[in-house]
């Protein structure tokens, strides 16, 4: 009870807040587009994308982050019992590019399966299993490898950053530009995909077999191969996800999967049938969080910031799936 009397507003942070959490909604909005593309095609939750995010995340910070010095094993990377020393110190662009196109092979290999093979009949129950399966196989693997202990990784768009003066300008929110970078990205890649599915004919097949499989089968979409390039899309963004949350975030395991599952909520929002509805959830989690975080309401214990956010959260749910026009799908064009 006193951790709620504790709530108090704090009128000259909302504007800094806000700025805050719109210009950090896209950690959020990557993975879950990357969560509701899979889900249409296959009518199942990927898991196996939580993974490929957190494997894009320590995997560059491996590649990138310079190696220290001074016989600190786990900064290091690799307890080769020298002191200092382990890891490549790559480029960073390449790496990163590189980490896309493995996402998006993984991505692929288990779209192929589940959409090509004999399981493609199986219940979506059992597939949702089979990536929960997976997701955790890959997580156990880099659990037991990781040397990190919560480092930052480095952006790939520098350390830099600039002040937004809120209205009035008494106080003034720090955007860095990986932040304006990971919003516009995002904004990139939801363009980029409406006009594939618009314009292209792998568009017309990508929302027929997201409105009906069956019928989909029956006028010759090919949908193993389908399916499979929309994981793979799915997997690169995933995957891109995970590279750009390093830099805010750090490494640290359940801090990634925190981020993981925070899409997943927020693909809730939309039923995991509408990118729109999703983005906005981003942005509503990411305002809240940040609002709450930056002391809008006080100071009150973690366990009440999310007792909040989840209530609000429920709450935008309920209305939604009360008010809102059912069966809507930015894949199926309407």
């Amino acid at each position: 009870m006193d951790s709620l009397t504790a709530m108090d507003l704090n009128g000259g942070l909302v504007g800094p807040s806000i700025v805050a959490g719109v210009t950090t909604s896209g950690l959020y909005g990557l993975v879950a587009v990357a969560l509701v593309l899979s889900y249409r095609i296959s009518r199942t939750i990927a898991f196996v994308h939580g993974g490929i995010v957190l494997a894009g995340a320590l995997l560059f910070w491996y590649f990138c982050t310079p190696t220290y010095s001074g016989g600190e094993d786990l900064l290091a990377g690799l307890d080769d019992g020298g002191g200092g020393g382990g890891r490549p110190e790559l480029p960073k662009w390449p790496v990163m590019i590189g980490l896309m196109l493995a996402g998006a092979a993984v991505a692929a290999f288990y779209g192929w399966i589940v959409t090509s093979t004999r399981m493609a009949t199986y219940p979506r129950v059992t597939l949702t299993n089979f990536s929960l399966a997976l997701m955790l196989i890959m997580v156990g693997i880099i659990f037991t490898k990781n040397k990190s202990s919560g480092e930052q990784a480095p952006s790939p768009f520098g350390g830099g950053g600039f002040n937004v003066d809120t209205p009035g300008g008494s106080v003034s929110q720090r955007v860095s530009y990986h932040q304006l970078a990971t919003l516009i990205i995002l904004v990139a890649v939801v363009i980029g995909f409406a006009i594939l599915l618009q314009q292209t004919r792998f568009g017309v097949y990508t929302r027929a077999v997201a409105d009906n499989v069956e019928a989909s089968k029956l006028v010759g979409v090919p949908i193993g191969k389908v399916g499979t390039i929309v994981y793979a899309i799915s997997g690169a963004i995933a995957a891109l996800g995970g590279i750009l949350i390093a830099n805010p975030v750090g490494t640290e395991t359940t801090g990634i999967l925190f981020i993981f599952l925070r899409a997943l909520i927020v693909c809730v929002l939309g039923a995991f049938a509408s990118i729109p509805l999703a983005l906005a959830g981003a942005v509503l989690i990411a305002v809240i969080d940040s609002m709450i975080e930056s002391g809008v309401f006080g100071t009150p214990d973690k366990a009440i910031k999310e007792i909040v956010v989840v209530a609000i959260l429920f709450s935008v749910v309920i209305g939604i799936d009360r008010f809102g026009k059912k069966g809507s799908s930015v894949l199926a064009g309407h």
